[in-house]
């Protein structure tokens, strides 16, 4: 359909179509389907494609013309407008990508490679703090982009079929987590590195070496954080531009899915790092502490409390106080309050819950301890049993609630634990 303009238009947005009174323009799509394009139209004038106003042109070829346009557009679940806007998207996951290998190069060619040639300055483990994992990072990258690339239809773009790229590769993204972790680390040493002119001069003309825009180096290394997390976006904005009939269509939302898995993976295994942090630290705080540490076996805390405790061993008791004790995913521990400094912890007894057997006790007189309980529940350890006695029946439910919730033993990996000591250090 062909129009003319009766208006002068001048595109305010990159996707707008600017033309002068009387240029003609060819209208490619008159029933819009994005969103805040009503009243719009999509057109090519001059060699340039666009939105532009209905209202500022009138059909030269008479509304026929206007109604078998809307009629073919009903018919065809791949509408021009969102040709356009596929094609857009598949361009932009594509150049950013680039964009984002020739980054990574940039940091392991002109960063990494430099420092390790300065070895007076930079020892493995200062390296390690400060890149972690980059350089498998940029190589999942150099292959993800040739795998892009081999997908793209470069004569209609908005054809290709680029899921695979992502389902090739998309287990070796699991990688990230370990970066990600490592993050704290990297940005404390470059902290403590910049205020070293040495250093500081060393890490700028790194960068005017590689020709990079005007970041310190930290600022680079933040990019793969970002990164990682705009991939479920794009992809989801790809489906949204995908029609039903599209043979990319179904494989599109398992990479979506899969990438989607991927951040909640990592944000998983920041969370699990954090978890075990708090176990070391609560652990230094504890006077006394005796026995492996627990992050061999633990990996958070799952509640805490003060409750009375009876601890009794062949049916005798041995103390009664109230002590406060510490749930995690894997032991228990229970400390006493350390009277002459205030909100101190002395450790008393911990026990590994591999070995304990739990028991609800209903209230009432106790055979055993020869007195009333209320709102108590057992721990019964192939040495001892104890029992504890909480403040109400919500907290006893809340407590045997912990306990019966605690995940399977999955021990701290020797990687979680290195990264979660080391951050601390800063």
């Amino acid at each position: 359909m062909q129009a003319e303009a009766v208006w002068d238009h001048v595109a305010l947005q990159p996707d707008e179509l600017p033309f002068n009174v009387g240029d003609l323009i060819t209208v490619l799509d008159c029933n819009p389907t994005l969103p805040g394009h009503n009243g719009f139209w999509y057109g090519i004038s001059q060699n340039r494609t666009g939105w532009f106003p209905s209202s500022y042109v009138r059909v030269k070829n008479g509304t026929e013309s206007l109604k078998f346009i809307d009629c073919v557009n009903d018919q065809d679940d791949f509408p021009q407008s969102m040709r356009y806007q596929r094609r857009k998207i598949i361009e932009e996951l594509l150049k950013t990508e680039k964009d984002y290998v020739k980054l990574l190069q940039n940091i392991v060619f002109g960063f990494l490679d430099q420092c390790r040639r300065r070895t007076e300055m930079f020892s493995k483990e200062r390296i390690s703090k400060i890149f972690g994992n980059i350089e498998q990072i940029c190589l999942l990258h150099c292959k993800l982009l040739k795998d892009l690339e081999s997908c793209i239809d470069h004569k209609q773009p908005e054809n290709s079929c680029i899921s695979k790229a992502f389902l090739r590769n998309c287990r070796n993204f699991t990688i990230y987590s370990e970066y990600c972790s490592n993050r704290p680390v990297s940005c404390a040493e470059l902290v403590s590195l910049e205020q070293n002119k040495q250093y500081h001069q060393f890490f700028e003309a790194c960068r005017l070496l590689r020709g990079m825009c005007n970041l310190p180096l930290e600022g680079f290394l933040l990019t793969p954080v970002q990164r990682i997390c705009r991939y479920p976006l794009q992809l989801l904005e790809l489906i949204k531009s995908t029609p039903g009939s599209h043979p990319d269509n179904e494989n599109l939302e398992k990479a979506h899915k899969t990438m989607r898995a991927v951040a909640s993976h990592i944000n998983d295994s920041q969370k699990r790092i954090d978890g075990i942090q708090k176990i070391i630290m609560w652990q230094r705080n504890v006077i006394g502490f005796r026995g492996p540490d627990l992050i061999e076996n633990n990996q958070k805390m799952m509640k805490s409390g003060e409750l009375q405790c009876r601890a009794v061993h062949k049916n005798s008791i041995q103390w009664n106080k109230t002590v406060n004790v510490f749930l995690f995913d894997q032991s228990i521990v229970i400390c006493k309050k350390d009277v002459l400094k205030k909100g101190a912890l002395i450790f008393k007894e911990r026990m590994s819950m591999q070995n304990i057997i739990v028991q609800d006790l209903n209230d009432g007189k106790d055979s055993v301890l020869g007195c009333n309980l209320k709102n108590a529940f057992k721990l019964s350890s192939p040495n001892r049993e104890y029992y504890f006695t909480s403040s109400d029946g919500e907290a006893k439910r809340q407590w045997l609630e912990a306990i019966h919730s605690r995940p399977d033993p999955m021990p701290p990996s020797n990687t979680e634990r290195r990264l979660a000591l080391v951050s601390l250090v800063y």
